[in-house]
């Protein structure tokens, strides 16, 4: 049984997002293999996006000591402020490097908040926080997701879609299809975000195609969590999806090519409705894809991070 205390800092959020999902997902880990692991927040009222039981404290009833390990979330510079003069060590746990500018003014790095461990959440963060930040050594707990047994047998030619923070290019990208292909007018849109995320898997499992509008990622799960329901993404891998994103797993098209990302949706419903051994050979590789990042590989790596440091 480990002596310290780990307490994953979070805050609540009226939408569901994947960077909570993880850190949920860590606590729920932690807890179940023995460790005293719990999420500090201000509010419970998102916990009905999650099906994750990982227990959490108020940040009211949160009393810290020199025997905590606070866990940040990159780019909250006033929880890095919260803490930096506490006992209790300070680990950041970096699912977005992009974010990371919040963090820190000129003059300050890693070092001026009291963190000494970073953790990334896959290679492409771990990648800029050594080579920008001074971090050697940088940890890389990937992503976990849920892979199904079996993909939904019946799929609808549809397109599921998670516009988040791409509304526009989704927009464009959904006018510019219509427009360009008359023909295809009634293939229905399914928009999947702000639902619990158990109810936007099952509606993007029940599509054929997914339009990534992946931006700016760290590491980007809607388009891993497609191909684990054998559903083809097209579209963007928000630089973090290039830890998984191969042409033979998924249509991916140059960033912010959106007439592109057009034309590349067409084909694909094209090739879908026509039962094309590519499709079927990419949902096969995606399957395999995400296999690699099921939940027991993300648990392995992570109790192997916070063995070797309470």
């Amino acid at each position: 049984m480990a002596r310290k205390r780990i307490r994953y800092i979070l805050r609540s959020f009226p939408k569901p997002f994947g960077g909570p999902l993880q850190i949920r997902l860590h606590v729920r880990a932690l807890t179940e293999a023995g460790y005293d692991a719990a999420i500090v927040t201000n509010s419970t009222d998102d916990d009905r996006f999650y099906d994750v039981a990982a227990p959490s404290v108020l940040n009211r009833d949160y009393a810290i000591s020199a025997d905590d390990v606070c866990v940040i979330p990159e780019g909250w510079r006033d929880h890095f402020l919260r803490f930096r003069d506490e006992p209790a060590r300070k680990v950041c746990f970096c699912q977005n490097q992009f974010y990371l500018f919040r963090t820190f003014r000129d003059d300050e790095d890693f070092a001026s908040f009291g963190v000494d461990t970073v953790m990334c959440c896959s290679r492409q963060v771990a990648n800029h926080v050594e080579r920008h930040h001074g971090v050697k050594d940088v940890a890389v707990v990937p992503c976990g997701i849920e892979v199904p047994p079996e993909a939904p047998a019946r799929k609808a030619l549809a397109i599921s879609f998670m516009p988040r923070k791409a509304g526009l290019d989704a927009g464009f990208v959904r006018d510019l299809f219509r427009r360009r292909n008359p023909n295809m007018v009634r293939v229905p849109w399914v928009q999947i975000d702000g639902r619990p995320h158990a109810d936007a898997m099952a509606l993007m499992g029940r599509t054929a195609i997914f339009l990534s509008l992946s931006h700016r990622e760290g590491f980007g799960l809607p388009p891993l969590e497609a191909m684990a329901r054998r559903t083809l993404p097209v579209g963007f891998h928000g630089q973090g999806g290039l830890e998984y994103a191969t042409p033979r797993n998924g249509t991916w098209i140059a960033e912010g090519d959106l007439p592109g990302c057009a034309d590349a949706l067409a084909d694909a419903v094209r090739l879908v409705h026509a039962g094309a051994r590519e499709v079927a050979d990419k949902l096969d590789e995606g399957r395999a894809t995400a296999a690699r990042y099921r939940m027991d590989a993300m648990r392995e790596r992570l109790l192997a991070f916070w063995s070797e440091r309470v």
